[in-house]
């Protein structure tokens, strides 16, 4: 089976990303179940890590366009980002 990172486009939110959220920003199970993501591999420092932004799909208007890869939302459109290091430790910008 393949990761949510190795997916193109938007997925749901990861487990381990939706438990932080819930855990550090007081976001519910319901709303997080309306949000979705999109990641890129990277780097931090010396080590890989899978970066990802997460983001409210119905305030995507189409004047914004098609959201296909991380680099295509804006400022206005992230609601959390951060990334994901290979154990699955998740960490918060």
């Amino acid at each position: 089976m393949r990761e949510f990172w190795e997916r193109s486009g938007p997925v749901p939110l990861s487990g381990n990303v939706r438990l932080l959220l819930e855990a550090e920003r007081g976001l519910s199970f319901a709303d997080a179940s309306g949000l979705r993501m999109i990641a890129e591999g990277g780097q931090a420092g010396a080590r890989p890590v899978t970066y990802f932004r997460v983001f409210d799909p119905s305030a995507v208007g189409e004047a914004d366009g098609d959201i296909n890869s991380y680099d295509d939302l804006n400022g206005g459109l992230i609601l959390y980002s951060g990334y994901t290091e290979r154990d699955g430790t998740v960490i918060l910008i």
